[in-house]
């Protein structure tokens, strides 16, 4: 296990002093990113290889979401290393140990070069130990649209992926997508879990174009093209 600790800022915080969801995957996706550092697989290495790893899906339980300057640790261990795929745990726990958030989440290994997944290299995944898998519920990594007519749906206006939402691989950060989506949910501080389906990279002068799909206990938010495929799929449920 991989341990980061930290302090609630509060410029991660809501009006309610709570952490965002935003911010909450940022330091699931940091605490990862350090370890890969530490382990001598940092950012640096791969994009000189031209290799790296490619978010395909989120699930995450709060129990208690994080409120302003709590003090946390953010922990984080590879649970599964199988072809070109990884799978990942994370938990957030308070100072006296109570966990207040579990999170799954499945990773592609890619060669940038040639666009395509990769088999993980010996090299890499032995970097790693592998630990034993988070107790979570058991879900599907891909989220059904609805398209029951009862459930009510939204077109958004068009967001345009600006230079600001970029990382280092050269496509839109994984935590935009949640960003953008959150912002069109009327009800985002009542849901505790939710799960992300990754499905194509968003780059730099991309348009997304965003609907709504109400649901009796959440909603979904498609994240799509101009000709209607999905960039990813964001679901957030109470």
């Amino acid at each position: 296990m991989y341990t980061i600790n930290e302090r609630i800022r509060y410029s991660e915080c809501t009006m309610g002093k709570e952490l965002t969801w935003p911010a909450l995957l940022n330091y699931l996706q940091d605490a990862c990113i350090f370890q890969s550092e530490e382990v001598g697989a940092g950012v640096e290495r791969l994009v000189k290889e031209k290799r790296g790893w490619s978010l395909t899906s989120w699930q995450i339980q709060v129990i208690k979401m994080p409120v302003y300057g709590m003090k946390v640790s953010i922990n984080t261990w590879p649970y599964m290393f199988k072809g070109f795929l990884a799978s990942r745990n994370f938990t957030v726990a308070g100072e006296n140990g109570e966990i207040l958030v579990k999170a799954d989440s499945q990773w592609v290994f890619m060669d940038f070069e040639k666009r395509r997944p990769s088999k993980i290299p010996p090299e890499i995944g032995e970097l790693y130990t592998v630990e034993e898998k988070l107790d979570m519920p058991l879900v599907s990594r891909k989220i059904e649209i609805p398209s029951n007519p009862e459930n009510e749906s939204v077109k958004e206006n068009p967001v345009p992926v600006i230079k600001l939402f970029i990382d280092t691989n050269g496509h839109m950060n994984n935590e935009k997508y949640i960003l953008i989506a959150e912002s069109f949910m009327e009800k985002s501080r009542e849901y505790k879990n939710l799960r992300v389906e990754y499905k194509k990279e968003a780059v730099l002068g991309d348009i997304i174009y965003p609907t709504v799909i109400k649901l009796a206990d959440g909603c979904v938010v498609t994240l799509a093209d101009e000709n209607g495929e999905n960039y990813a799929v964001v679901e957030m449920k109470k």
